[in-house]
């Protein structure tokens, strides 16, 4: 399944938080949304059960794809084409075909909203977890950057990708990508110890 286009409209925004800047440091952090996204296991256990239901879905279609096939056969096995028993059969052949159309356009829609509501819940439980820190630490801003490295051969969209990238520079110490992730393990999975809080990857 195709990630839908809100994921990347939310991306796409920076997360303000509501730190006073009155009061505050004057600090700045970074994180990496898409590196928590594909290491929270939470986020991939819910991602791999929608996969299945989807993937249950498409086997079910298909065995009703294939019983009207074997149905047509044995219309064309008993019946001649164009008499009337052959006419009727094909009539409700042909309206059981519309009717998996109309189920598929309407799981369809339906996997869509629970896409959309995953990819939201999950949002808005990094930004809860980035909210809290950067409150708690008095931070000003906190941006959203992407942390992956190119290869060694990138293609021509991987190069564009990091001609766009906002951050071009970034000390270690301002990214909470791993301070964040470890947080939500911890609320995820409280009785593993210390949570996981993912590789640190050097600069580029």
């Amino acid at each position: 399944m195709k990630r839908i286009g809100l994921t990347s409209l939310v991306f796409a925004a920076l997360l303000f938080v509501g730190a006073n800047t009155a009061n505050a440091q004057g600090g700045i952090a970074i994180v990496d949304l898409n590196y928590i996204f594909d290491n929270y296991p939470k986020f991939k256990a819910a991602t791999d059960q929608l996969k299945a239901e989807v993937e249950a879905a498409s086997q079910m279609i298909q065995r009703r794809q294939d019983a009207i096939q074997a149905k047509a056969k044995q219309r064309d096995d008993t019946y001649k084409r164009n008499t009337l028993e052959w006419d009727q059969m094909n009539e409700q052949l042909t309206k059981e075909l519309a009717d998996i159309e109309a189920d598929k356009q309407i799981m369809r829609r339906d996997f869509e909203r629970k896409e959309t509501k995953l990819y939201y819940t999950s949002y808005m439980e990094i930004i809860g977890e980035v909210n809290a820190f950067a409150q708690e630490r008095q931070l000003t801003m906190v941006f959203r950057f992407n942390g992956d490295k190119v290869g060694d051969n990138p293609d021509s969209a991987e190069v564009q990708k990091f001609l766009n990238r906002a951050v071009l520079y970034y000390n270690p110490n301002i990214d909470i990508t791993p301070i964040v992730l470890d947080k939500l393990n911890r609320r995820y999975q409280p009785q593993v110890g210390s949570g996981f809080q993912g590789p640190i990857r050097q600069q580029q």
